[in-house]
């Protein structure tokens, strides 16, 4: 494999060449090594370095892992929006395997790309397939309030219920899909209010509280309905 860029000057060598040779030569393994060395020394990569430098961590722990989804990392121009985080897989046999999920965010938004990836590492520690519709339409479900958003002091009651209603309504989400949305936005709200303590997110709100957020029931309730008042829970 080494012979195909042996005669190629490092600094010419892109992400997007080495991405597309790993895909049609399957020598996904051997060319992270190439692009952890090109990483290293500080040669080539100039399509896509400063991403490649974000996942440096991530992508030396997975050249030492024996299996991964490799078309997921090899992605070509989407290693830009493209996010990494060990998880914890129920059936490993051994404690210490660490495995590796590999998130597409291609949110206009930066803050809530990050903000989500922030989300993701702290609250779905395991590998998620339920993640994906909700990963998909987070973005969307603000409407057009998504580009107003500059960080966590923006969210309050009605970016809750605008993204809830944007759920409810989604036409590509079956029930259960659109059940599931709703109850990862709630989790997604638990999390801000559990990280940034200081904080009042729905100090005038009528419909919602820290409480009624987290009371076991909430998310049934406004999932057959509309929105809850404080006194019903």
């Amino acid at each position: 494999m080494y012979d195909d860029f042996i005669d190629q000057d490092p600094e010419n060598i892109t992400w997007n060449y080495v991405s597309e040779y790993a895909l049609c030569t399957k020598n996904y393994k051997t060319c992270l090594f190439l692009i952890l060395a090109l990483l290293e020394t500080e040669h080539g990569l100039n399509d896509h370095r400063k991403a490649l430098l974000r996942l440096k961590p991530q992508l030396i722990s997975i050249s030492q892992n024996r299996s991964f989804n490799w078309k997921s990392l090899f992605c070509s121009d989407q290693i830009e929006n493209t996010y990494i985080y060990n998880t914890t897989s129920q059936n490993a046999k051994d404690s210490n395997v660490v495995n590796h999920t590999v998130l597409y965010l291609p949110y206009k938004n930066k803050y809530l790309q990050e903000e989500f990836f922030q989300f993701c590492i702290t609250v779905i520690k395991k590998p998620n397939l339920n993640l994906s519709n909700f990963q998909r339409f987070f973005e969307e479900s603000f409407q057009d309030a998504s580009p107003t958003i500059r960080s966590y002091k923006y969210f309050t009651d009605m970016t809750f219920w605008t993204q809830a209603t944007y759920f409810k309504n989604c036409s590509d989400l079956s029930k259960k899909e659109t059940n599931i949305c709703l109850r990862l936005l709630t989790q997604f709200y638990r999390y801000l209010v559990n990280r940034y303590t200081e904080h009042n997110y729905f100090s005038n709100s009528l419909h919602l509280s820290e409480a009624l957020l987290f009371s076991p029931s909430f998310v049934k309730s406004f999932a057959t309905g509309c929105k809850t008042q404080r006194h019903k829970l």
